[in-house]
């Protein structure tokens, strides 16, 4: 059995949430399985994360391998912020060997884009695209 808090420990991960088989969700519902979420990295621009994320996976390459090991589903999750007038789209490229990566360590994909408008922009600089990825998920 996979033992999601010795795994972190053992990685020296700092996770931003952690779950387990058999709590109890706000709406009572029982997990079936143990997981966690995990900030790898903020950028400035999605160019710079990418940069960052790829630093990040071929650094902890050996731990994402053992998450394969178990069986795990782990998915790297790329949010954004988009809708403003100064940035009303944004885009995240992978390269040909960045996805080769990916696939090398078994992580899946996903880019969430989060809706801002511009009275959000009010404490930030204009312009700057606000990145980030996590990596996680459930962990039987």
């Amino acid at each position: 059995m996979f033992e999601v808090d010795d795994y972190l420990r053992r990685h020296g991960f700092a996770p931003d949430a952690v779950w387990h088989a058999g709590d109890r969700t706000m709406r009572g519902r029982v997990l079936e399985n143990s997981g966690f979420s995990l900030g790898i990295g903020e950028a400035a621009s999605a160019d710079a994360l990418v940069q960052e994320f790829r630093a990040w996976v071929r650094s902890n390459r050996s731990a994402l391998l053992e998450l394969r090991q178990h069986g795990a589903a782990a998915e790297v999750d790329v949010g954004m912020t988009v809708g403003s007038s100064a940035q009303f789209t944004a885009s995240i490229a992978l390269a040909p060997e960045d996805l080769a990566l990916l696939a090398e360590v078994g992580l899946s994909y996903r880019v969430s884009a989060y809706p801002c408008d511009d009275s959000d922009d009010e404490d930030t600089d204009e312009g700057i695209t606000k990145a980030g990825t996590s990596e996680g998920g459930p962990v039987e």
